[in-house]
């Protein structure tokens, strides 16, 4: 898929990659829909106290890597557009529960901090809380600072403070978010 975009085959065919990702974002989304209707069977069990995986969930979350992260590793889709409002669209949907975690990664690593403030909500999500923690991290994005801080500063120590520790450590010795 990722020679179409390269070697400008959507020129040749006569669709622009704007409408050819919007096709491709569609047939994914139906993709994992049926594997939510699907695949409703434990995949991994967790250990320790780790939550148990889905058969879709985990399929959702090695497909994310799959498909979308060639794509976003070419510099002209690192931008706002299709793509990226596309991946939100899926992170921001409970149903794709865990699968969700992978895109949530792609974004941090390859998004934009316009992209924040709508990641924020997931914040209260406890299947992909670490995972938004950490794109706020990479993307250096202070929106929801005071939100981490709060979960840095629990008693318990959980994944989550432990994620929003690193954030607000490394937020600090950022001089330009001071």
């Amino acid at each position: 898929m990722i020679a179409f975009f390269e070697k400008d085959k959507c020129d040749k065919e006569g669709i622009s990659e704007q409408e050819f990702l919007a096709v491709f974002l569609e047939a994914y989304e139906e993709y994992c829909d049926e594997l939510v209707a699907k695949r409703k069977g434990l995949s991994i069990k967790g250990v320790d106290g780790a939550p148990n995986w889905c058969g879709y969930e985990y399929m959702i979350w090695k497909a994310n890597f799959k498909y979308f992260e060639p794509i976003l590793k070419v510099k002209k889709f690192k931008d706002e557009n299709k793509l990226m409002e596309g991946l939100l669209s899926l992170c921001l949907s409970p149903k794709y529960g865990k699968g969700r975690q992978s895109l949530i990664i792609l974004i941090g690593e390859y998004g934009l901090k316009t992209y924040a403030p709508s990641l924020g909500v997931l914040l209260d999500d406890s299947e992909v809380t670490i995972q938004v923690i950490s794109a706020f991290t990479k993307m250096k994005d202070v929106s929801q600072y005071e939100k981490i801080k709060v979960l840095a500063e629990k008693e318990k120590a959980t994944p989550e403070r432990f994620y929003a520790k690193k954030y607000i450590n490394k937020v600090k010795r950022t001089p330009s978010l001071d």
